[in-house]
């Protein structure tokens, strides 16, 4: 399996991986949990940006 991981933007890394056999596979690390460290006000907007990746990542696989 090899791992490309790119930057989503810049508080969100995909990681994209395909398998021998060509199977892509992408995940992203989620920023809800920096954001919320960083400032509790910031909560959300973390929350707003893990769902935003998330749809891009499905998306990507389709």
């Amino acid at each position: 399996m090899r791992y490309a991981p790119t930057p989503l933007a810049p508080a969100v890394r995909r990681i994209t991986a395909a398998d021998d056999d060509g199977t892509a596979h992408i995940g992203y690390y989620d920023p809800a949990p920096l954001f919320t460290a960083v400032d509790a006000k910031l909560a959300d907007g973390g929350k707003q940006m893990a769902m935003a990746a998330e749809k891009i990542a499905d998306g990507a696989a389709k």
